[in-house]
């Protein structure tokens, strides 16, 4: 899984959920990193406001690893290219 090949990546994430979801002994582990795989996609598809979303409402991220997602966001979000004045305000403070 190359999260250069975005659809495919999304394929893959879809295929593993149906798979979790039939076999129905999915541990935290699994849903931890499907869930951070998730955010992932949204980061590198630019959907910045899902992204923070996802992190935040997400109850199997653990806090560091929120932590880590949303550095990473606001990082990706102050690089530039940004219109949404309300993301770039919330980077900038996250950042600080």
């Amino acid at each position: 899984m190359s999260l250069s090949d975005i659809p495919g990546v999304e394929k893959d994430l879809q295929e593993i959920d149906t798979l979790l979801e039939k076999s129905g002994a999915t541990s935290e582990g699994d849903e931890i990193k499907l869930h951070e795989l998730q955010a992932k996609v949204l980061l590198e598809k630019r959907q910045f406001r899902q992204a923070m979303t996802k992190i935040d409402n997400s109850i199997f991220l653990t806090k560091p690893m929120k932590r880590r997602l949303l550095t990473q966001l606001a990082k990706t979000i102050n690089v530039g290219g940004i219109t949404d004045r309300q993301m770039i305000v919330w980077a900038k403070k996250y950042a600080q």
